[in-house]
C-alpha cells in the first residue's frame, strides 16, 4: 500500500505475461499469437508523454510497428477500466505521436538507417558484435536526430566516434 492507502502489484505486467503464455500454451495458440500476447502484456504499463518523441521511437522499435497499435489500445482500455482520466488521454495523445512518427517515416530500426554493414566494411569497421554496437549508436543518435540519417552523416559519425574500431 502507498501513502493513500492504495495497493499496488508492482511487476503485474511480467507476472501477467507469464500466465498469459501459459494459459495460451494449454489451449494450443500458436506462437506467433503467444508471443504477441506476451509482448503486449509486458509492455502495458509504458506510458509516455507526447514530448518524449524519442521515447516513443523506441517503443516502436522493442514492440515492432505491427504491434504498436495494439499496444495503444491495450493501454487505453487498460486506463478506461481504471477511470484514469489522464492515462486516458496520455493513451490517445501517445497513439497521435506514434502515428506522425511513422507517417513520416521516422527511423525506429537498424533497418531504417541510412547506411548498413556493408558500408561500415567498406569504411574499414570489422564484421562481429563490435559492428552491431556501432549501429545500434547510429540508431540512437538517428532517433534523437532524425535529420542525421543520411549516408554521409552516419558515416562521418562512425568514423569520428568510433575509430578505435577500425581494423588497420
Amino acid at each position: 500500500m502507498d501513502d493513500k492507502g492504495i495497493g499496488h502489484f508492482y511487476g503485474h505486467n511480467e507476472k501477467g505475461a507469464e500466465i498469459a503464455v501459459k494459459a495460451l500454451k494449454r489451449l494450443r495458440c500458436s506462437n506467433k499469437i503467444i508471443k504477441q500476447v506476451a509482448l503486449l502484456v509486458d509492455y502495458h504499463m509504458r506510458h509516455y508523454g507526447s514530448n518524449e518523441r524519442s521515447k516513443l521511437k523506441r517503443l516502436i522499435s522493442e514492440v515492432g510497428k505491427e504491434n504498436i497499435f495494439d499496444l495503444l489500445s491495450l493501454q487505453k482500455a487498460d486506463a478506461m477500466c481504471k477511470k484514469k482520466q489522464k492515462l486516458i488521454a496520455a493513451a490517445a495523445e501517445m497513439e497521435s505521436t506514434v502515428r506522425d512518427i511513422i507517417a513520416k517515416n521516422e527511423p525506429v530500426n537498424i533497418e531504417d538507417l541510412a547506411i548498413n554493414g556493408d558500408d561500415l566494411k567498406h569504411i574499414g569497421f570489422k564484421p562481429g558484435v563490435q559492428m552491431g554496437q556501432i549501429l545500434n549508436g547510429l540508431l540512437d543518435c538517428v532517433i534523437e536526430e532524425p535529420g542525421l540519417n543520411k549516408k554521409e552523416s552516419l558515416i562521418h559519425i562512425a568514423q569520428t566516434k568510433c575509430t578505435g574500431q577500425i581494423t588497420d
